[in-house]
């Protein structure tokens, strides 16, 4: 009854381990309540796996399972293949370098290791430490990066990845086997030479990470550079736009003082109060408006964030809605990743455009400033009265527009609260107005 109590221990345990080092591997925030259902799914078949002396199936089985879990949750295939393959490279790594130091360092006996059930166990908990210890130092290297460049796999890379992993997989596990065969003998010779042999798998793993993400990460600075000269070609498109307006507004500028003169040489000061204040005052208001806002742009000396910007002033006074900027000093850095910025600002600027498109009183203000020690950014639209509770707004999957939507403001607050301590991102709103406000504070601090 004993044994069975602590062969139920140990594999509950085990499979514990294994869902809380996927968990770090992923780089995400993950629920407790889902790491329990991952390491109960793992449990129950593992146990029944032991039970019938089947343990050869338990790593295959372990993989099936943290990839149909985190798949629907990194929505990337090939990063829960990495999820679940490193699971159990680091696995394979962490029972050589314990077996090294029970066997080899500290004497004991393989048989041991095998038959005797309390040692088994301490072999297990230890096999277990060194596994989170590995995981967590990979999860704290990923949260260092400003993005997850397998997040954003291309498919040509797609195959070689998939395959080199495979090989890795099935490599170790091949030779896992062949070892549990040799390893009767104790000898240190073989013990060596398997450690050498996981810590050459591991490597090649790590550098074939190491090859795709350094490819990945160049293959998209040269979209994001085709991205930022569209962005600055549309800039320049508006520049000119908004000296052609100037130049028309001077040629009509002689016929106007035509008119005016007209009505002046005719008495009609009642129809010339007319013109001006129905024709002359709000078509000029709306040019010099216009034209005030787009030139404040100039005070932005960051071209990814200022031609962002003025695509999606484009896009709002395209659809009618009425455009208010203001700056009120140069903006030349911030204490944010550049296309973490972008990619804020971006989502920012769709949900208030949209919000404000299906209004009859269409407008949006964007503000800019600087203080002491920050820079704000102040986002204001009209929006419906029947606007949701904020708790709702920044829901996964949450949208008043559909299905397939609602994911942007979560990833804004996921990139906020998971990467910048000096980030700040607050919602308010008051009538039919909806403000959102994002204070960059300094110094730069990066979780």
């Amino acid at each position: 009854m004993f044994d069975v109590i602590m062969n139920i221990i140990n594999v509950l345990v085990l499979s514990f381990n294994v869902s809380i080092v996927a968990s770090n591997l992923s780089g995400i925030k993950i629920t407790i309540k889902h790491i329990f259902i991952t390491a109960i799914t793992i449990f129950i078949p593992s146990y029944l796996l032991f039970i019938f002396k089947m343990n050869n199936l338990l790593v295959p089985l372990s993989i099936i399972i943290i990839f149909l879990f985190y798949y629907p949750i990194l929505k990337n295939k090939y990063y829960a293949i990495l999820v679940s393959v490193f699971t159990q490279v680091i696995f394979a790594l962490s029972d050589v370098l314990v077996g090294i130091v029970f066997v080899v360092i500290l004497k004991i006996d393989y048989s041991l290791l095998t038959n005797n059930i309390v040692i088994s166990l301490m072999v297990s908990f230890a096999i277990i430490t060194v596994a989170y210890i590995i995981s967590k130092f990979f999860n704290v290297f990923i949260k260092k990066q400003s993005f997850n460049p397998l997040n954003r796999l291309l498919k040509k890379d797609a195959a070689i990845f998939a395959f080199s992993l495979t090989v890795v997989l099935v490599s170790i596990y091949l030779f896992t086997r062949i070892f549990r065969y040799w390893s009767q003998s104790s000898s240190q010779i073989i013990y060596i030479s398997n450690l050498l042999l996981i810590l050459s798998f591991f490597t090649f793993l790590i550098i074939i990470i190491y090859l795709n993400s350094k490819n990945i990460k160049k293959d998209l600075e040269n979209i994001h550079k085709e991205a930022e000269l569209d962005q600055l070609k549309e800039y320049t498109d508006m520049l000119e736009a908004v000296s052609s307006d100037l130049r028309s507004f001077k040629h009509d500028f002689v016929n106007i003082i035509q008119i005016i003169g007209d009505y002046l040489d005719s008495k009609k000061l009642n129809e010339l109060d007319a013109f001006y204040r129905n024709e002359l005052m709000p078509e000029s208001k709306k040019i010099l408006e216009k034209n005030r806002s787009f030139m404040l742009l100039q005070y932005i000396k960051i071209d990814p964030l200022k031609g962002l910007i003025s695509s999606k002033l484009v896009i709002a006074q395209s659809k009618g809605i009425n455009i208010k900027l203001e700056i009120s000093e140069d903006i030349d850095e911030l204490s944010i990743n550049l296309i973490d910025i972008c990619r804020i600002i971006g989502v920012l600027f769709d949900n208030a455009i949209e919000a404000a498109e299906v209004c009859n009183n269409k407008f949006i203000e964007f503000l800019i400033y600087r203080n002491e020690n920050s820079t704000i950014f102040i986002l204001s639209n009209s929006c419906s009265e029947n606007v949701p509770p904020i708790y709702k707004i920044y829901e996964k999957n949450f949208s008043t527009k559909g299905s397939q939507r609602g994911i942007g403001l979560k990833s804004v607050r996921n990139i906020i609260n998971e990467k910048y301590k000096n980030v700040t991102l607050t919602t308010h709103i008051e009538g039919s107005v909806f403000t959102q406000e994002l204070v960059i504070n300094l110094p730069y601090t990066k979780i």
